[in-house]
């Protein structure tokens, strides 16, 4: 089943979930991921009632539909996933609401912002870079912030994005540090960018 409404964004998924005790339940797993990616990221309302965040409106059949397994392996795994507490489930006659625990642990922080700043999920339009920006030519000043650069085109939106350094911090991405300036986070608010696409686009 192909789930087109859902193929915007990204989760964040840490390598510590290969320590969580259901890891090798391919079942449990493939449904936890699968809730994680299409729970709510913004608050909806749905036949009168608000869907918040990290909440999914579903039912087993539609569940059972959506990831290929029976309505008793739906069943099984989440009740796995409830005993450990990674989901809370609300059922009626007619439905069930799902919440993932902690969903803001999957969320990178440039998603989170871009989320609340786009109600209909979708990421923010383009924005052209500021005309007149220009280097500083002051040496002392590019001693200081070695992170100052000319602006080149990003691969992923084709805009020109400044290097602008006041500072850095470290993010570890695929087993290595990356240093990034710390006033990227203003950017990724405007751009909706995670911090993972910035680094691949910073070392490419």
């Amino acid at each position: 089943m192909t789930l087109q409404m859902y193929d915007n964004g990204f989760i964040v998924l840490h390598r510590s979930i290969l320590n969580w005790e259901w890891y090798n339940d391919k079942n449990t797993t493939l449904l936890f991921i699968h809730l994680i990616l299409t729970a709510n990221y913004v608050p909806k309302e749905w036949h009168g009632r608000k869907i918040d965040v990290g909440q999914k409106v579903t039912s087993l059949s539609k569940l059972s539909q959506e990831i290929n397994l029976s309505i008793k392996e739906i069943r099984t795994s989440l009740k796995h996933l409830q005993q450990t507490g990674e989901v809370a489930c609300e059922s009626t006659n007619q439905y069930t609401v799902i919440t993932v625990k902690n969903y803001e642990k999957y969320q990178s922080r440039a998603s989170a912002t871009a989320s609340k700043r786009q109600p209909n999920g979708q990421p923010g339009g383009k924005r052209g870079a500021s005309k007149g920006q220009q280097l500083n030519k002051d040496n002392k000043d590019n001693k200081e912030n070695k992170y100052i650069g000319a602006s080149s085109a990003s691969p992923l939106t084709g805009e020109r994005v400044p290097a602008i350094g006041d500072g850095e911090c470290l993010i570890e991405l695929d087993g290595e540090n990356h240093r990034f300036p710390k006033s990227w986070y203003k950017l990724a608010e405007e751009k909706g960018w995670t911090i993972e696409q910035y680094v691949r686009w910073r070392h490419q």
